[in-house]
């Protein structure tokens, strides 16, 4: 919609007058986001974006780069103008609070008896002192606006500034870089308002000193060691806070990361706590007479109350403004130094490269020419946030060198080696993705990148395809059908329009890594980087993509293939051969053979399809939940339920100690007036009365201490309980929640929802009970003196409740819409982290930068409206003006701010307690029907009668009576078709879904044992590993539950010993988060390790070699043959040749078992698994019955006797092969 300010006169902006048609419309019906108002053109994130990184790119050419002296082009050069107005603003606004005190006193001096004014001077001075509460009023409600409003804009140009960055680093965690945009920003914004009172609050406070000392004399050197000695104690305390804070920053990232670690921090201190106690401690400085100190005895009151007025103002720029600057800004710097280091990591000229190809010289004929290229370690390892290392170019740190070969257009190269050998490292130095040294590089032409791990976003079959170039039919169709994907497209609903999920959860391990390649092969250019594209294809598919994508839709094309399988290479192919990083061999394949090196040849045997959960219902199954957005006002439930959480009693206990403290002070300040005016009649002080008043003033101090602590541990409380609660909660959620609600919808509770609750509710909860007393024994002691006030004042309150209704109302929808368009921006940012790489190499950084500035202005189109929306009620609330003269002004206005605050605060609560309210799988922690014995269970013994497995209560089972036994010992191998539900059975053992019939594991029925003490006894290797980004021992071993030896052996099982030496950092060496610093294979292996630590009966590897090169195939299952030979092994298979070797074979088709029985047997009838095999050709079977009489043979092969011996005998067994 029109921004109606953009035409709006002063006076309709200066008053916010421009919002009153926006507020009219919000009265009759719920705003959507189509509905909020554009931003102003200087408020955009592109105009933001540009300016501020014009500025960045200028201090980023000035090394080093002091804190200074980039506070100062980032922030001063870029957003001078909005504080030059906000520091005017406010600066004027201290100056109509400075002159009440003069035009009070003056009033009052009309009521002595001899009277310094006229009657129409003092109706003058009223109006006058009317006036001047207005204008401040409203100047202090437009300065908060200004705040707001630059604070959107500061949180709007680094949003994308921290995107453009993230997109420029290789080695990257998802919590770092959502922490930064969700409250690195959130301080740095505070803390720039801090700033204005940082450099304001010092020049009001002497000003304000003058005038004391120009009313007392010699005397306000005493109130001035009073004051020095409070603000200095309170500047501690903020410096204090403030390092705390930079504490819990770090601390953040980690639990965005892992959002399991929970943070016990102190909250946000509120450094304006003393702010009610400075009156009583300057006020005993006046009752301290003697010790030579010159003041007058006969005091006139006009001259005590100006004096009073002006200590009033000067506490809150000593008490509050003074001491909120020095925690906010000192935290505010710091979280900038964090932003600084991050944005210092790499070059942000990389990414905005405007030449497409990386070429260091032109060359017609379009080749690669590489000459002793060196490649170094480059990204950070260690703690995500701290002081991390970052490696130099030394030789320590070398891992690639001697690279030297030369590719001319139409040829193709493959790159080979064993497992960590470094070819994908290569890959990185050619794409410049690591720091390298050469002394020739040429790459002639534009490039094209295939990533090893695929990259699949949130979004369709096409989209996934384009990403972002224009679509072209003739050649789309050409790139589908070379990636063997028209079939499995054409058997959709949707077709291409099909949503693949978050990350491709609809896909399967094949489909991803074909529409990985399609999205290569779509981008024009002259060089194709393709990193094992191939591995997760079954050798029928395998064949037929490398024939029609690879040698003929790129015959023309220059191109490097990374592989393992071997087969596909000819002896005239050339060959690049890597072994620990160097270059071992490059020429053609045929001399390649006969050198002594020795790689395993894959088997060419078929393979059953990956898992994939499209079908023709694809279209309401994949889509996930938008996300939910709720209207009309915070329910009462979600104030208890933050009360519960907290605990009511300290709740209350804290609003009463308060309530105390405020009545006390009252009371106090009441007997310092009848102090005053005796000693003015008898011309000297009562110094029994004096003393007992500076005693009443230590008892203030303590309840006021002890409120506050019980308001701090109730808030406290309240953080922990709801995090925790949240975190358990997501945890026990059944696995379709995580299917059905983005990244970024769960990460947006955890990042900005919980820092709202630990920071800024806490202030607020405070503020509102403190004011909020306040306000109650201001106006119950204005009752007691004046009456008929109390009948204005429900005027007012019924006319200011009108108001406060419509705004609050609007403010607080404004605020979800806020919450909700959060959500896409951090999923945005974390569906693109693992693939930077891509988005870089086929030059769609720009692309996907509007993107993200799409999504960030749709955020702060809704924190503009909120934001405005919050700033009207200041206006409202001017014609309660009068008031101030009862000193009740401020408070009611800052009250009924905070109010607004408070309501829109909780619906972080709010939406935190709705993840609380979805359901929780089965008994996970709860009281079980059967306690095991301890020793259970001491066999893998595993029987299913009929068990029957559904993921949605209204759909039809994926599981249908199934029905086996496995023995101790056995190994099983599970096959079926896509989507037949040989992957349910997983599901089912683990009960990851809901479940009936009988599970009976060594004679004890699962299915009445609470859930984490069935699951533990089971270990699963799963098709995509697994890492987690901490140390290696921890990935291991999370509980800490084993010595350093026994983790050495299962990593030399593994062969992944020479990878972590047993040097200085050893099992302590830092795995970044995914495991991004291993190669898949590796990440595999570390699996392994795990499961050979955990020591289970049972072992089930989920197409765990589905991905994985042949050489770490063959190493899985020389572990499987070795370590778990008493184990019972449980083999979702891919390939056929992994399971060839079972003794038992489940065939599943339809959710129920076809077939049972020795695969060997099953190959040699006329059989299911036989089609199965015969899938590509009749000479695979014969090829898997070769390679399974083989296996038997070489491996014993007593214990396979053994497995075979137990198993159930079948209609399709053939007994005489027994």
């Amino acid at each position: 919609m029109n921004n109606p300010e953009k035409t709006a006169n002063f006076l309709s902006k200066f008053t916010l007058w421009w919002m009153n048609d926006f507020l009219k419309v919000c009265r009759t019906k719920e705003i959507e986001q189509n509905e909020l108002y554009d931003l102003n053109p200087n408020e955009t994130s592109n105009y933001l974006h540009r300016i501020l990184l014009k500025n960045l790119d200028k201090c980023l050419e000035m090394k080093p780069i002091s804190s200074l002296k980039f506070f100062y082009y980032v922030i001063v050069k870029t957003f001078k103008n909005d504080y030059i107005l906000m520091l005017s603003t406010c600066a004027l606004a201290e100056i109509f609070r400075t002159s009440t005190p003069v035009l009070l006193s003056i009033l009052i001096s009309y009521f002595e008896d001899e009277p310094k004014v006229n009657k129409t001077m003092s109706y003058l001075v009223a109006i006058g002192l009317f006036l001047v509460n207005i204008v401040f009023g409203q100047m202090n409600g437009w300065y908060f606006h200004l705040a707001g409003i630059n604070a959107m804009k500061v949180r709007s140009a680094f949003t994308t500034i921290l995107k453009t960055k993230n997109d420029s680093i290789l080695q990257l965690t998802s919590g770092r870089i959502i922490n930064h945009i969700s409250t690195d920003i959130e301080i740095l914004t505070k803390g720039l308002v801090g700033g204005c009172f940082l450099i304001l609050s010092p020049i009001f406070s002497a000003i304000l000193l003058i005038l004391i000392i120009y009313e007392t004399g010699s005397f306000a050197f005493s109130l001035i060691g009073a004051i020095a000695a409070i603000t200095i104690f309170q500047s501690l305390l903020s410096m204090k806070g403030s390092s705390i804070r930079v504490k819990i920053g770090n601390e953040t990232d980690k639990r965005v990361k892992f959002m399991n670690e929970i943070i016990v921090g102190i909250k946000v201190i509120k450094m304006y706590t003393f702010f009610t106690l400075y009156q009583p401690l300057m006020v005993a400085t006046l009752l301290h007479v003697g010790n030579g100190l010159n003041l007058k005895t006969n005091w006139p009151l006009t001259s005590f109350f100006r004096v009073f007025s002006y200590l009033q103002v000067l506490q809150v720029h000593c008490g509050f403004y003074l001491p909120f600057a020095l925690f906010e800004f000192p935290t505010a710097i710091k979280s900038l130094r964090r932003i600084k280091e991050f944005l210092e990591e790499a070059d942000l000229k990389k990414f905005y490269k405007e030449e497409e190809n990386i070429t260091d010289e032109t060359i017609d004929n379009s080749v690669i020419e590489i000459a002793d290229l060196k490649g170094y370690r480059n990204y950070r390892e260690g703690n995500i946030s701290g002081k991390d290392k970052i490696y130099k170019k030394n030789e320590k740190n070398l891992i690639l060198q001697g690279i030297t070969f030369q590719i001319e257009r139409g040829q193709l190269l493959f790159v080979i080696g064993h497992v960590g050998a470094g070819k994908t490292t290569l890959m990185d130095a050619l794409l410049k993705e690591i720091d390298i040294e050469y002394s020739k590089r040429i790459i002639g032409g534009n490039i094209s990148y295939s990533s090893q791990e695929p990259w699949i976003f949130n979004g369709s079959i096409r989209d996934n395809i384009l990403l972002e170039e224009e679509y072209f039919e003739l050649k789309y169709n050409t790139i589908l059908s070379s990636c063997c994907l028209n079939v499995d497209i054409s058997n959709l609903t949707d077709g291409d329009a099909t949503l693949v999920g978050e990350r491709g959860l609809m896909l399967s391990g094949g489909q991803k890594a074909r529409i990985n390649l399609a999205r290569s092969l779509y981008k024009e250019a002259d060089v194709y980087i393709l990193d094992d594209p191939l591995s997760a294809l079954d050798a029928r598919v395998c064949q037929q993509v490398y024939q029609k994508a690879i040698k003929t839709f790129l015959a023309e094309k220059a191109v490097i293939l990374v592989t393992h399988r071997l087969n596909l290479i000819r002896n005239k192919d050339r060959v690049l051969f890597l072994e620990n990083g160097r270059q071992k061999f490059i020429g053609e394949y045929d001399d390649f053979k006969k050198t002594a090196v020795s790689l395993n040849q894959p088997e060419v045997v078929n393979s059953v399809s990956t898992k994939s959960l499209l079908s023709k219902k694809t279209k309401s199954e994949a889509k996930l939940k938008e996300e939910n957005i709720k209207y009309g006002k915070v329910g009462i439930d979600v104030y208890w339920v933050y009360l519960k959480s907290g605990r009511a009693l300290i709740a209350m206990l804290a609003s009463i100690l308060l309530l105390t403290g405020f009545s006390y002070n009252t009371y106090n300040n009441y007997s310092l007036l009848e102090i005053v005016r005796k000693s003015n009649s008898t011309k000297g002080l009562d110094m029994n009365k004096a003393y007992l008043f500076l005693g009443n003033i230590f008892v203030i101090w303590l309840t006021f201490a002890l409120g506050l602590i019980s308001m701090s541990n109730f808030t406290t409380t309240a953080s922990r309980n709801l995090h925790n609660k949240l975190f358990q909660k997501i945890m026990m959620a059944p696995c379709r929640i995580f299917d059905e609600n983005s990244t970024g919808q769960i990460v947006n509770r955890f990042s900005r929802d919980i820092g709202f609750i630990d920071n800024l509710l806490p202030v607020i909860v405070y503020d509102i009970n403190t004011v909020f007393m306040g306000i109650i024994t201001a106006i119950g002691f204005t009752f007691y003196v004046i009456p008929y006030v109390v009948i204005v004042s429900v005027f007012l309150c019924l006319i200011l409740a009108y108001v406060i209704y419509y705004v609050i109302r609007t403010s607080r929808h404004a605020r979800r819409l806020e919450a909700a368009a959060r959500s896409p921006l951090y999923s945005a940012i974390s569906d693109t982290l693992p693939g930077l790489r891509t988005i870089r190499t086929l030059g769609v950084s720009d692309k996907y930068l509007a993107k993200v500035q799409r999504l960030s202005e749709e955020h702060t189109k809704a924190w503009y409206m909120f934001i405005s929306l919050s700033s009207t009620i200041s206006p409202s609330l001017m014609g309660l003006a009068v008031i101030n003269i009862l000193n009740i002004l401020e408070p009611f206005e800052f009250f009924f701010r905070m109010l607004t605050e408070l309501e829109n605060a909780m619906t972080s609560v709010e939406r935190i307690n709705e993840y609380t309210k979805i359901e929780s799988e089965h008994s996970l922690h709860g009281k079980p029907e059967l306690e095991p014995p301890k020793d259970w269970p001491s066999t893998g013994k595993l029987q299913f009668e009929n068990v029957v497995l559904q993921y949605i209560p209204e759909k039809s089972p994926v599981l249908n009576d199934i029905s086996f036994t496995f023995e101790n010992g056995e190994k099983i191998g599970v096959v079926g078709r896509t989507g037949a539900g040989k992957s349910s059975l997983l599901v089912a053992m683990l009960r990851l879904a809901k479940t009936s019939g009988k599970m009976i594991l060594d004679g004890i029925d699962m299915t009445k044992l609470c859930l984490e003490a069935t699951r533990k006894h089971f270990s699963v290797i799963p098709q995509d590993p697994v890492i987690f980004g901490t140390t290696l021992r921890k990935n291991l071993d999370p509980f800490n539950e084993h010595k350093d030896t026994d983790i050495w052996l299962a990593l030399e099982r593994t062969q992944l010993s020479p990878k972590f030496v047993k040097g200085v950092e050893g099992l302590n060496v830092e795995l970044t988060e995914s495991g991004a610093n291993l190669s898949y294979g590796e990440k595999q292996l570390v699996c392994l390790a795990r499961a050979l630590l955990k020591k289970t009966k049972i072992l089930i590897l989920d197409e765990a070699t589905a991905n994985v090169d042949e050489e770490t195939d063959e190493i899985i299952q020389k572990v499987l043959r070795d370590a778990f030979y008493q184990c019972t092994v449980i083999t979702i298979a891919h390939r056929l040749n992994t399971i060839v070797n079972c003794g038992r074979v489940l065939v599943i088709g339809n959710g129920k078992i076809i077939e049972d029985g020795d695969p060997l047997n099953l190959l040699k009838i006329n059989s299911e698994f036989r089609r199965l095999a015969e899938y590509d050709g009749s000479s695979n079977v014969d090829k898997l019955l070769k390679m399974g009489e083989e296996l038997r043979n070489d491996n014993g092969t007593e214990l396979l006797k053994d497995s075979i011996s137990n198993n159930h005998n079948s209609d399709v067994v053939d007994d005489t092969i027994l």
